[in-house]
């Protein structure tokens, strides 16, 4: 069910530009599990064909959690669901639980995540799915360090020649801390190489958050990892760092950045993106990372860093949010065809969303700011467009007091806001976006978790046509 936004809303958001209408909702279809317990959605994918793709976790009948991918048509129908369930350990510790998807470029469908092992340890799981109306399973493949060893997927990317780029996290055999692992495959499933990273501060995590490709083979991670600097002839601990890492397709480290904020305490990325093209006949990528950066007298910033092909960081820009709340958290980051950057996130007490766009070469184009009346707004996820349109989604409190609602926000290249549509599920309680997308025709995807009516949680995909 979706509600409409109340008049209260409505004047709020006049007040910040008389341009802005409400979108109309094309479709929206939620998915309710074989259980009738909970299902969350955790990612969304649409190839160039507008056809969308969502995966996530399911209760099973029997099987407890269990992938449970989809494929929806660009107007609304199933055309088919796969479900795994990895069928390791006593019924109460099989946990399957898929946390990213990727659709090459002939349409055949990736999905990662965790799933549980022999002894209930969790592995990697991967799966490819054939790009036919059924979604054939092709292959899946488990990784893991050993067999009482745990890991666990967290994205994947694929490349234009089908090879396939899974991250996570791994732990060692009986080891208590964990490094961020790598795993490659080729468009057949066959295994090709692991790697791993560990921090020089041995004894603590190091996770990753994102993975991305660029067009000449290069493979980008982005996560977290505790590093240690030089202070005259002491050794002091910097908290968590950003770890930005390069490999080639062969799985040689090219390089690993560390950025620190000012205040040697927690810097923890949340978004990464990869641009690359010919560019008078040279190779160039560019890539962006944006995460949250406590700083000196600010606690948290944005901190979002651009770097080129060879690892130069060529600018870093800092936003510490108005002085009432000061704490900041970003979500992601994207790039338009002019590689203007845009940053969103929140800020707290009262929260808001808050959109940021910078410039080819940093510098700060405007600020957005958006507050739907009541105390919470949370920004979770955005998109893109070639064109500059940038597509925020996250939770609020609606004015009447009623729990979370999917909002989903439109600003064009100018920060002007364009359109604001609201989704409250049927069973009118907690309602989550987990993922966007947008395809080459502006017509805008979002997935999420949504109470339903005595359903429990449900995944729900919502469509929004290009206006």
């Amino acid at each position: 069910m979706k509600k409409i936004v109340s008049l209260w809303s409505l004047l709020l958001i006049c007040v910040f530009t008389a341009s802005e209408v409400l979108a109309v909702e094309d479709w929206a279809v939620r998915y309710n599990g074989p259980l009738n317990r909970d299902d969350f959605t955790s990612a969304v994918a649409v190839d160039k064909s507008g056809n969308i793709y969502v995966t996530g976790a399911s209760m099973g009948s029997g099987t407890s959690w269990d992938y449970a991918t989809i494929k929806y048509l660009p107007g609304g129908t199933m055309e088919w669901l796969r479900r795994h369930n990895g069928n390791w350990g006593s019924l109460g510790s099989r946990v399957d639980c898929a946390r990213a998807i990727a659709v090459d470029n002939d349409a055949n469908v990736y999905v990662t995540g965790d799933s549980s092992g022999e002894n209930g340890y969790r592995g990697y799981f991967t799966i490819k799915y054939d790009n036919d109306k059924a979604g054939t399973y092709m292959w899946g493949r488990r990784y893991s360090r050993g067999k009482y060893s745990t890991a666990c997927a967290t994205a994947l990317a694929v490349d234009r020649s089908g090879n396939v780029y899974v991250t996570g996290y791994t732990y060692p055999p009986w080891s208590s801390t964990c490094d961020i692992t790598t795993v490659k495959y080729d468009g057949n499933g066959l295994y090709e190489w692991a790697k791993h990273y560990a921090s020089p501060w041995d004894g603590v995590d190091d996770k990753p958050v994102a993975i991305a490709v660029d067009r000449f083979g290069g493979v980008y991670v982005a996560g977290y990892s505790p590093g240690l600097k030089y202070q005259g002839s002491k050794i002091m601990k910097t908290g968590r760092d950003f770890v930005l890492i390069k490999y080639d397709g062969n799985g040689n480290l090219k390089w690993a950045k560390r950025y620190n904020g000012p205040a040697n305490q927690k810097d923890e990325p949340k978004g990464l993106k990869v641009v690359s093209k010919f560019e008078n006949w040279s190779a160039v990528t560019n890539i962006y990372v944006t995460g949250y950066s406590v700083g000196n007298g600010t606690e948290g910033d944005y901190a979002t860093l651009s770097y080129d092909r060879a690892g130069n960081q060529t600018w870093l820009q800092r936003y510490n949010g108005p002085a009432a709340y000061p704490d900041v958290t970003p979500v992601a980051v994207g790039v338009d065809s002019q590689l203007n950057v845009y940053v969103t996130g929140s800020g707290l007490c009262p929260s808001e969303y808050i959109t940021l766009k910078y410039d080819a070469n940093g510098a700060l184009k405007w600020t957005r700011r958006f507050h739907m009346g009541q105390h919470y707004d949370l920004a979770r996820a955005m998109a893109v467009d070639a064109n500059g349109n940038v597509y925020v989604t996250g939770q609020s409190h609606p004015p009447d007091g009623s729990s979370f609602d999917i909002v989903t926000i439109k600003y064009d290249t100018g920060g002007n806001l364009k359109w604001t549509e609201q989704y409250n599920g049927p069973g009118n309680g907690y309602d989550e976006p987990t993922g966007i997308a947008v395809d080459s025709s502006g017509n805008v995807y979002v997935t999420g978790r949504s109470l339903g009516d005595g359903t429990f949680d449900d995944y729900v995909t919502l469509k929004y046509p290009a206006h």
